[in-house]
């Protein structure tokens, strides 16, 4: 029986990556010093050029290492977009939303309300709202939330931002809401749940801009059992078994358990549920988000414990099991453990 043990970036493509050090990781964010236009190709030298001047950094780390953690994915795609040019204003407030500078924010789209709706020039594409998400961009600005990350965000939304904009970072489809609902650092600082609530209150699609309930199978599937209770409250449809289960929504899944089941694709995925097999998969992300009362009615309705999901290939147990401190689980859901462990 496998315990879940879950990647970073888990469907992401698959690249090597260098060891990354904080030095490294400040460079992501640095520009040529001035304030003339500057393109991605100047930046990208740049930082090419500070990356290996670092200890045991070669020419080829330092390219593999840009290329990646820019989402570009490879070099030549990075060289590709060298000719684009770089927003100063945008980098500045990327960087005030990361340290939780409001009145900085402020004054740039006073200055400059564009903005809201600009992207960034990297190969992830992200907006300034889907910055407040941290995910999916340099690891800088992706490494904590602070808490006034709501303000941030409602004043880029009352700005004109576009509160299901798509980016780059990972497939092309993650909005703001997607990002959000699989990012650790939101969870950690207390602030993803609300943030949730207030980019719903604003205006994004509780069941995603297509309608597929992305943002509660992320949800769901991350392992944010907070995130997942404040779109449920928003309304987001439990339309099978398994978002009825993860949600914790017992009424639903006691309305669906029954009912014939389809083949289900995890959306935001290539992987699927197989239909012969839903009661195994809803346990196990009902375990995987601490739905006691769920887990034990699935129980009683003969569930394969030794069923795993698809896409980190654990069990109900391991599921529960996992040690996850930013979703409020250092040590997995105990009396989860013990219910699947009888």
């Amino acid at each position: 029986m496998k315990d879940l043990r879950p990647s970073a970036k888990p469907l992401a493509d698959d690249l090597e990556s260098p060891p990354m050090n904080d030095l490294a990781a400040q460079i992501l964010i640095e520009l040529p010093a001035g304030d003339g236009p500057v393109s991605v190709g100047d930046a990208l030298e740049h930082q090419r050029r500070a990356i290996v001047a670092l200890p045991g950094m070669s020419d080829d780390d330092a390219r593999a290492y840009l290329a990646r953690e820019h989402y570009f994915r490879t070099w030549e795609r990075a060289q590709e977009a060298a000719g684009r040019m770089i927003d100063r204003r945008f980098e500045a407030a990327a960087d005030a939303i990361v340290a939780g500078d409001i009145a900085t924010l402020g004054d740039l789209l006073e200055l400059d309300p564009s903005l809201a709706r600009a992207r960034s020039a990297y190969g992830h594409r992200q907006t300034l709202l889907q910055h407040c998400a941290a995910n999916g961009i340099e690891w800088p600005r992706q490494r904590q939330t602070t808490k006034n990350i709501r303000e941030a965000a409602r004043m880029l939304l009352d700005a004109g931002a576009e509160p299901d904009a798509t980016c780059e970072s990972y497939r092309g489809d993650d909005t703001a809401m997607t990002l959000l609902c699989s990012s650790t650092h939101p969870a950690e600082a207390g602030m993803q749940a609300g943030l949730v609530e207030t980019l719903v209150a604003r205006g994004a699609a509780v069941d995603g801009p297509n309608g597929d309930s992305a943002p509660l199978w992320t949800a769901i599937v991350w392992g944010y059992p907070a995130a997942a209770d404040a779109l449920s409250r928003a309304g987001a449809r439990m339309d099978n078994l398994v978002l009825a289960a993860g949600a914790g929504n017992l009424e639903r899944v006691k309305e669906l358990v029954d009912a014939p089941h389809e083949r289900l694709r995890i959306v935001g995925t290539d992987r699927w549920l197989d239909a012969e097999h839903m009661i195994s998969y809803a346990l196990i992300y009902a375990a995987g988000c601490n739905r006691r009362g769920v887990v034990e009615f699935l129980l009683t309705r003969g569930p394969d414990l030794a069923i795993t999901d698809p896409i980190y290939d654990a069990t109900a147990l391991g599921f529960a099991k996992y040690e996850h401190p930013a979703a409020g689980r250092p040590h997995g859901y105990p009396e989860i453990i013990a219910l699947l462990s009888r």
